[in-house]
C-alpha cells in the first residue's frame, strides 16, 4: 500500500517570493473559500482567491495577491503531478480557535468511495497534526461509529456531545502524535492519502495562538469535484 503521508519538497523560488508576506499575515475573522482548479485556469482561481482574501479576510492587496499566487502553483502542481484534469481547493481561516485537545480522522467519509492524496498548507498557525496508531481497525470501527453519531442522536443535543466526547476519549487512547518537522519560515505543505488505510490526522493544538490559515487540494475528475462542491 501506498504511504499515507508524502514529505514534500518545497519550492524554494516561491518560498522566498512570500516568506516576509506570511510573517506579516493575521487572521482576524473565521470564514472558509472553496473553488474548482481546471488545469490552465491559474488567472481565474487567483481572482477568486485575491477576492476572497481582500473581502473575507481583510488582507493587504498585497499579501492577498501574494498569498493567492502561492495557493495556485501549488494547485497547479498538484493537478499535474497527479496527471487528473482540476482540483477542489479550500482556505479556511480561524480567528479565536480554541482546539486543544485533539480529534483524529481520516476524511474517509467525507469523499464517500474515493481514494487519493489531499495536498494541505498551513501559512499561519501551526500545522496539521498527523497520527498513528497500532490498532487501525479498531481505530476505523471508533471513527465509523463516530460519523453516525449526527443521525442517531439528531434530536438529542446532550446525548450527542456526551457520546462524542467519549468515542474521542477512546480513539485518542489508541493514536500517537507523529512529532512535527519544524519549519524555518513556519509554511507547512503536506500530502497525504484518504479513503482506505488514510492518513490518520487531526486540526493542531491552538493553545499558543488562536489564529490560523491554511488550505487544502484535492485533485481529481472536473465532473466528481463540481459534484462536491454542489454537496460540501
Amino acid at each position: 500500500m501506498s504511504p499515507a503521508i508524502l514529505p514534500l519538497n518545497l519550492d524554494e523560488g516561491v518560498h522566498q517570493l512570500h516568506r516576509r508576506t506570511f510573517k506579516r499575515l493575521r487572521c482576524l475573522y473565521t470564514t472558509t473559500f472553496s473553488g474548482c482548479y481546471e488545469w490552465g485556469s491559474d488567472a481565474l482561481l487567483s481572482k477568486q482567491l485575491v477576492d476572497f482574501f481582500l473581502t473575507d479576510v481583510k488582507c493587504h492587496p498585497v499579501s492577498a495577491e501574494r498569498i493567492s499566487q502561492y495557493i495556485c502553483f501549488y494547485a497547479r502542481e498538484a493537478v499535474r503531478q497527479s496527471s487528473q484534469e482540476a482540483a477542489w481547493v479550500t482556505v479556511r481561516t480561524m480567528s479565536n480557535a480554541t482546539f486543544t485537545g485533539p480529534r483524529w480522522h481520516t476524511d474517509g467519509s467525507f469523499f464517500g468511495q474515493a481514494a487519493g492524496y489531499k495536498r494541505v498548507g498551513t501559512i499561519l498557525g501551526p500545522p496539521t497534526r498527523f497520527g498513528i496508531t497500532r490498532e487501525r481497525e479498531r481505530f476505523d470501527c471508533l471513527e465509523y461509529e463516530r460519523s453516525l453519531l449526527p443521525i442517531k442522536y439528531r434530536n438529542d443535543g446532550v446525548t450527542l456531545a456526551k457520546r462524542m466526547k467519549e468515542i474521542d476519549s477512546e480513539i485518542n487512547a489508541i493514536v500517537y502524535a507523529i512529532p512535527e518537522q519544524a519549519s524555518p519560515d513556519g509554511v507547512y505543505i503536506t500530502d497525504f492519502r484518504f479513503g482506505e488505510g488514510g492518513a490518520i490526522h487531526s486540526e493542531p493544538d491552538l493553545c499558543l495562538t488562536d489564529e490560523r490559515i491554511f488550505f487544502s487540494i484535492v485533485p481529481g475528475r472536473l465532473d466528481l469535484i463540481k459534484n462536491w462542491l454542489r454537496n460540501p
